[in-house]
């Protein structure tokens, strides 16, 4: 308390020299005006010099002074002109309410938009976490396929390995060849140079094909399935297989028979399960071109599909797609027949007719969509030749080959590429 009275008459005493500058200036009344009331309010009497003479106690002095400070604060006021009040203040470096307010406004203001950016990055991390936590879901469901995976090729592993041993066993030990094969099944006849026997249709089918064969034609199968479906003879002939420890069993002739079979099976009909196959121990890659060439020779396989012609993959396979591509858009000119009539054409005798035409080399055509637009071309010709008079055949065969636009079975002239060699061309036969 001693303290706060100290600083209030400090406070008192600078306020009261500042006010009596300013009443001076504006000609207030003079200071002796006030000391009989400070008199009285502090206790002291009149005309004493001495501080002894005080009368009030501690508490009735420090409310004395807090009495008299309202007072002359009162006193003061009323008597200055509002532009003196207004000085008076300032240098008392009084701060408005207004500027607070606005800082205040303003800290809030800078609060609320730093909880904002916080809340934004609480939400992106927030996000990542999920986003890291569905990698790694993903990450998980791949590595179990994968796992699954790895797991089910090393079932067909072991079951292949076990296979081909089983296989091997059949094949090095005489005793079990006689009796029964893991593939085939019961041996039905042992003539020393091949061995004869009667799967199921089912397990045959699921035999690799000679990678020499000739090309597979559904269409063809197809049409041995439906002669069978009206015929009651069974299929004529044998299969025939090749076998080595090293490669097992393929199927060197019979691959349209075997298909054609499996077809009729899956429908039901009886009589189809069962088929005579004949099996050749081989003993490398020329024993099964040799084999294939003299079954053959009764049905003489295509120039470009015999084995060792020279004849590379990549000609084979132009011819293959072009020709298959030109099938498809005129389906009702291609005859499964080798010996069809014109204007229609046979895919095989196409191929062979236009390899051995030499056109691939006198046009250095290399790929399968070169092959088609030549061939557009010379139907294209031919289709004007046709309409000039210059193309001789029946009129019917004529009518046909314009009611679907292909006139390249109506002669063989369009394979006469100018060039080196003679075509030995027969589209037709």
């Amino acid at each position: 308390m001693l303290s706060r009275t100290r600083i209030l008459l400090s406070n008192s005493r600078s306020f009261h020299r500042h006010l009596s500058v300013s009443s001076e200036s504006v000609g207030s009344t003079p200071k002796e005006k006030y000391s009989d009331e400070v008199k009285r309010l502090l206790g002291k009497e009149a005309g004493s010099s001495s501080g002894s003479g005080f009368k009030l106690s501690l508490s009735e002095w420090r409310s004395n002074v807090d009495s008299l400070l309202t007072s002359l604060l009162k006193t003061t006021l009323s008597t200055l002109p509002s532009s003196t009040l207004t000085s008076t203040l300032s240098s008392l470096s009084y701060v408005p309410k207004r500027e607070s307010d606005e800082a205040h406004s303003q800290l809030s203001i800078s609060q609320q938009i730093a909880n904002e950016k916080i809340k934004e990055i609480q939400r992106k991390v927030v996000k990542e976490r999920e986003l890291r936590e569905e990698d790694r879901q993903q990450l998980d469901q791949a590595v179990e396929e994968w796992k699954a995976a790895e797991e089910e090729k090393n079932r067909y592993q072991s079951k292949l390995h076990q296979l081909q041993s089983q296989l091997a066993n059949s094949v090095e030990s005489p005793t079990n060849s006689t009796l029964h094969h893991p593939i085939l099944g019961p041996l039905a006849l042992d003539l020393g140079y091949k061995k004869l026997y009667t799967p199921s249709i089912t397990s045959l089918a699921s035999l690799p094909i000679w990678s020499k064969q000739r090309t597979f034609r559904p269409s063809r199968a197809k049409k041995i399935a439906q002669s069978k479906m009206k015929s009651k003879t069974g299929m004529p002939g044998c299969i025939c297989l090749t076998e080595s420890p090293q490669t097992g069993l393929k199927i060197v002739d019979g691959q349209h028979r075997v298909a054609a079979l499996a077809m009729l099976n899956a429908e039901g009909v009886e009589g189809t399960d069962n088929v005579l196959v004949e099996v050749f121990q081989e003993g490398d890659e020329s024993f099964a071109e040799g084999l294939f060439t003299e079954i053959n020779r009764a049905e003489p396989v295509k120039f470009v599909d015999m084995p060792g012609n020279g004849v590379s993959e990549g000609k084979r396979m132009v011819l293959e797609e072009a020709v298959s591509v030109l099938k498809s858009k005129y389906i009702k000119m291609f005859s499964t027949s080798s010996r069809c009539v014109s204007p229609h054409v046979n895919e095989d005798n196409l191929r062979d007719d236009i390899f051995k035409s030499g056109v691939l080399e006198k046009r250095r055509i290399g790929r399968s969509e070169e092959l088609v637009r030549w061939l557009e071309e010379e139907n294209e010709k031919m289709g004007r030749r046709l309409k000039r008079g210059k193309v001789e055949g029946g009129e019917r065969a004529k009518a046909k080959a314009t009611e679907f636009g292909f006139f390249l079975g109506l002669d063989d002239g369009w394979l006469k590429v100018k060039g080196k060699g003679k075509t030995k061309a027969k589209a037709m036969k």
